[in-house]
This record gives C-alpha cells, structure tokens and sequence, in this order.
C-alpha cells in the first residue's frame, strides 16, 4: 500500500479539490505539442522549398521574423528579395538586432536598381515626393553617441512624418534611460533605399551611408517628453 502524503497546509482546500493531471495525460499533452511544433517546423520547410517566402515567414513569431530571413536568405531569389524584405521588416518587431544584416541587403537590392516597396500605395506616394526630401528618426542619446563613437550605425527607418517621429521618441522610449532625441536628415529621394506605408509610419529607408556627419541635426530633445 503506497503511503499517502498529507498535504501541506500552505497549499489550502483549492489545491486539494483541484482535478489532478495523471502522469500519462502529462505525456500525451507533451506530444501533442511536440507534434504540432514538427508540423509547423515541416509546412515551414515545404514553404521555403516552394519559394513562397511570405507565407513561410508568416508562420514565424513578429520577433523573430528578421531572424529566421537571415537564415534563409541565401535561398530567396534576387527577383524577390525585394518584396520579402519589405514585407519581412514591415510585419516585424525589433530590428536592431539585424542591423547588420538589413544594410547589407538594402544596399546590395539598391545597387540593382530596386528598392522595397509594400504595396502600390507606397509606389505612388513616393513617385510624388519632391527631389530632396526630409527625414526624421525618434532616436535616444545613447544611439547618438554610438554612431558618434562608431560602435554602431543609425537604424534604417526614417519617417517622413514628423509628428510621427516625435511620437516614437518621446512614447515609445519613454523608460529607456537615455533622454529622447529626434534626428533630423534632408536627403535626395534617389537615395532612399525604400518605403513603407502599411503600417501608417511612412517609413523611408534612407542609405546606409548616412551618418551623423550627413546632414542629420539634433532637435526636439526633452521638449516633448512628458
């Protein structure tokens, strides 16, 4: 006869009443999920086979999404490597990781006379921008000084909107630990690399040869911050 444990006080009557997972039922969930991570893992892989990038990177989590292209990206065809790439970085969170990366694609997808688009309406509105444009970027100090120390390079997205740019540096960065900046570049519209519309944030991806040194003024730091 198996000894039966009382059980301990702290836990009270809800742990005693509570429907208990037999050890069985705890594998078969385990499976289960197992199951379902190699199911999506093989419709990952035949989508990939089939050159249908999106759909692939669609079943890929908004964090990882720039990851799992960079990994795949030897793989995608030049005559699309355009289109994956807006709508990869247009469905995406956190692209600061892939810096790197993101130039690197954006410059050699200019070098051929291409430039990201997602969709017709972002074709259209950026055949009817002026000759030079202006660029802003919701920075922090601290990504100042490192482009400034040459540890790094300003991100690829620019907005047209100014109000938009304002709204990311004093909203969206308001617990960094580091005082909100908004960066400021004119710019002629053969070099913008892209732009992106969807996500209402009017995103101009200037060339990576941008810097500090370019053009690009220090505005707008604090006076917005609430």
């Amino acid at each position: 006869m198996s000894r039966i444990r009382p059980a301990r006080q702290s836990k009270g009557l809800a742990y005693l009443c509570r429907p208990r997972q037999s050890t069985i039922s705890r594998r078969q969930d385990a499976a289960h999920r197992c199951c379902a991570e190699y199911d999506e893992v093989a419709k990952f892989c035949e989508l990939v086979c089939a050159r249908d990038f999106d759909s692939a990177l669609f079943l890929v989590g908004s964090h990882h999404r720039i990851a799992t292209l960079r990994s795949i990206w030897r793989r995608v065809a030049r005559a699309q490597q355009a289109s994956v790439l807006a709508d990869a970085i247009s469905s995406s969170d956190f692209l600061a990781p892939h810096l790197v990366f993101l130039i690197l694609a954006l410059r050699s997808i200019r070098a051929r006379g291409e430039r990201l688009f997602d969709g017709a309406a972002a074709r259209e509105q950026f055949a009817l921008l002026q000759d030079r444009i202006t660029a802003y970027r919701g920075a922090v100090q601290a990504e100042v000084d490192a482009v400034a120390d040459g540890r790094s390079f300003y991100g690829i997205n620019w907005t047209l909107n100014r109000e938009r740019a304002i709204w990311f540096t004093t909203s969206r960065t308001r617990n960094w630990r580091s005082p909100p900046v908004l960066l400021t570049v004119s710019v002629a519209r053969d070099d913008v690399a892209g732009h992106l519309v969807d996500r209402n944030e009017a995103d101009a991806f200037a060339r990576a040869s941008i810097s500090s040194d370019s053009g690009i003024g220090q505005s707008v730091r604090n006076k917005h911050a609430a």
